[in-house]
């Protein structure tokens, strides 16, 4: 059993009670007259100091050093309170502390952020102060041919053949031989390229009654086509891929009409991951990072469905539905989800529980972002804002990137059976990613500006 309790009784008949509420009264209402307060009049005081200091804690200025010890004088001042008060108010009083805790781990404490000297002089001498907020200069420049190259197709295999014939990858035919999943055994094995993924190796939501069955199957073919990747280092987290590139103009697809109003010919996912060791403190929420930047042209079955969206499949008329509300409705703009396959996870000696979570989705909520430009969508997401545990994980794998083929897939989340099965939505093959060969903005310029 529990020691008993050492502090006053819970009933106010004690001195001690007395003056601790009469304490709580003159703090909130000095020169109010000294008499016993009512269980009552305690409980409101106590609920008025309560307001007080989540008000006075919250208006504490992060960037203050002084800050993170207010915040630790605050919480030994309430655990003192805690100890002192009656029981039906010790909640009150550790609600209080609960609060001031939360407060001292989200503050923005320094962390061991190693940027380099390069790094330092570039951020001074590229940003600039706009209202008040650090903005990174837009420097345009064309999508998917400097910062990563296409995977190679075996030489003399059917799929060296038939991209030969459509007039290389970057055609429109082109691009939709290399989706197709009938060729992906026949590319080359060369590092720091990217390719088409197979959306059939992700297993996904199925009806009927997942939420009680939670069963799943291989997905189906893309609903869109990876047409090209970029992978390079910024001083600070971008807010969009736009501030740097230009999506790239696919002649007969890029400019077309896809038959419904709010679905565009190009969905553009852009993820901003931090260069930096993440700080269980919280910590810098910007600074040097890594952007992959996925862009995906609409498929050939995509357009097919959505001449007559009342016949299409679950999956379509899902994505149609986030393309069409999710700019303005968070609710189904947090339906967006990452999913990260790793070929031969068992061979690549990375420490538990990491391969245990191979091609487990990921749901992009408050992390993700949502543009609607004038022929394309782009999602961003901010691994910066992701939680300690995922930051940290992701941080301690990246040396491992080099002998790491990832498949990186994107799919809506269904949820009532008139929304399933899933479908991926695009899917891309990165084939042993070097993060130390992404290039900063200096290597993508040349000497003319160009």
């Amino acid at each position: 059993p529990p020691p008993p309790r050492s502090h006053p009784p819970t009933r106010y008949d004690g001195t001690a009670d007395i003056d601790f509420g009469q304490d709580i009264i003159n703090f909130i209402s000095p020169g109010t007259p000294k008499k016993q307060a009512s269980s009552k009049k305690i409980a409101k005081d106590l609920r008025r100091l309560t307001a007080l200091t989540m008000t006075s804690i919250a208006e504490l200025p992060e960037s203050n050093p002084m800050t993170p010890y207010l915040v630790i004088g605050a919480s030994n001042v309430l655990v003192a309170l805690a100890r002192a008060a009656p029981t039906e108010h010790f909640w009150t009083c550790l609600l209080l502390l609960n609060l001031t805790l939360f407060k001292l781990l989200h503050l923005k404490l320094p962390s061991k952020v190693f940027v380099s000297a390069v790094d330092k002089q570039r951020r001074d001498s590229v940003s600039e102060l706009e209202g008040g907020e650090e903005k990174m200069p837009t420097v345009q420049l064309p999508a998917g041919i400097r910062t990563m190259q296409p995977t190679p197709p075996k030489q003399g295999s059917e799929l060296a053949e038939a991209l030969a014939a459509a007039g290389g990858i970057k055609s429109v035919a082109g691009t939709r031989i290399a989706n197709d999943i009938k060729y992906c055994d026949q590319w080359a094995e060369v590092p720091h390229t990217f390719r088409p993924g197979n959306g059939t190796i992700f297993n996904v939501r199925k009806g009927p009654a997942y939420k009680k069955t939670g069963a799943k199957a291989p997905s189906l073919e893309c609903l869109y086509d990876l047409y090209s990747c970029d992978l390079v280092r910024t001083p600070m987290r971008m807010k969009e891929s736009g501030e740097m590139f230009t999506p790239p103009h696919v002649p007969g697809v890029t400019d077309i009409q896809t038959g419904n109003a709010y679905v565009p010919p190009m969905i553009i996912v852009s993820c901003g991951m931090p260069a930096f060791e993440p700080s269980l403190f919280g910590g810098e929420d910007d600074g040097p990072s890594y952007m992959a930047i996925f862009y995906f042209v609409i498929g050939e079955r995509m357009l097919k469905e959505l001449k007559d969206l009342s016949t299409a499949s679950p999956a379509v008329k899902l994505l149609a539905e986030w393309c069409k509300r999710g700019e303005h409705e968070n609710t189904i703009k947090g339906r967006f989800k990452c999913c990260c396959v790793l070929d031969d996870v068992d061979k690549l000696g990375l420490p538990a529980p990491i391969p245990s979570y191979n091609g487990k989705p990921v749901i992009i909520n408050k992390t993700g972002a949502f543009f609607r430009k004038e022929n394309h969508i782009e999602l961003t997401i901010d691994v910066h804002n992701f939680a300690y545990l995922a930051r940290k994980g992701l941080y301690s794998i990246m040396p491992k990137f080099p002998t790491m083929k990832l498949n990186v897939g994107f799919v809506i989340e269904g949820r009532d059976d008139d929304e399933l099965p899933e479908c991926m939505m695009g899917v891309g093959k990165l084939c042993y990613m070097d993060p130390g060969k992404a290039p900063e903005e200096e290597e993508l310029i040349n000497v003319d500006g160009d």
